[in-house]
């Protein structure tokens, strides 16, 4: 799998099927999108109304962005803070082949 953060095309698949897996767990809404960077489009993962002041989220390890999104679960489940915030999470500018698979998919 030359020019690819994954050593395998198993190990890139288990990945891609794991990010998904982690989605479909929670029991709150996630909108996904893309927005236009510099770099160029970054996937997002949004938790929150949509009018709610937006608060950003930047990972600090190498983890997939819903393991990110799930340590806010506390916060998401308080009904007074999450009416007026909205959670937003990026994938990590090396997971580019996720944010090209999602943008594939149509899903972005």
């Amino acid at each position: 799998m030359k020019h690819s953060i994954y050593t395998s095309e198993k190990g890139r698949l288990e990945i891609l099927n794991h990010y998904e897996q982690y989605l479909n767990s929670f029991d709150f809404e996630v909108e996904r999108a893309f927005v236009d960077t510099s770099i160029g489009k970054t996937h997002v993962l949004m938790a929150g109304p949509k009018e709610g002041k937006p608060l950003f989220i930047f990972q600090g390890g190498n983890c997939i962005n819903p393991m990110t999104l799930s340590w806010f679960k506390p916060l998401i489940k308080n009904i007074e803070y999450m009416r007026l915030t909205r959670l937003v999470t990026q994938d990590i500018v090396s997971k580019r082949e996720f944010q090209l698979r999602i943008l594939a998919l149509g899903n972005g």
